[in-house]
């Protein structure tokens, strides 16, 4: 997979609960934007806990790389 090097870590802030916004809007409103370590994806793709229609590329090239992880589920 041609993609798999080109992905960014960022530092998980310490927080351990949501912030008193989240807790008292509706949460299915809420968007949280994450990044994910595409082997990961692939295994909750390959395990049907997620699919590509549960998420929203933010550019072209991730689109790129979770249509290829889907490839890849596909065939094993």
């Amino acid at each position: 997979m041609s993609y798999l090097g080109e992905m960014r870590v960022f530092p998980v802030p310490t927080r351990t609960r949501p912030s008193a916004h989240v807790r008292q809007n509706n949460t299915s409103q809420v968007r949280i934007k994450v990044e994910i370590a595409p082997e990961k994806l692939l295994e909750l793709i390959r395990n049907r806990v997620l699919s590509a229609s549960d998420l929203r590329c933010l550019d072209y090239k991730s689109k790129n790389a979770l249509r290829e992880l889907c490839l890849w589920a596909c065939l094993e």
